[in-house]
């Protein structure tokens, strides 16, 4: 059930970072959605990798990302 959820919620915050969304909020809903997968002590360190993650990957120029992968 686990493993289940979390691809789940991984999907979620995909929908979210292609879309409209403001990154913020693609983050907390991603943070209220994986609830106790995460525990409560790794949260904070959640939200910064999360951040990271729109700024690098997430939400990057396609063609810079592409640069990135050999293509």
């Amino acid at each position: 059930m686990g493993l289940a959820r979390a691809i789940a919620v991984f999907d979620g915050l995909l929908d979210c970072a292609a879309g409209p969304a403001e990154k913020s909020a693609c983050i907390d809903g991603w943070r209220r959605d994986i609830g106790d997968l995460v525990p409560a002590t790794q949260r904070p360190s959640a939200r910064g990798m999360l951040d990271y993650y729109f700024e690098t990957s997430l939400r990057v120029d396609s063609a810079k990302l592409a640069g990135r992968c050999g293509t």
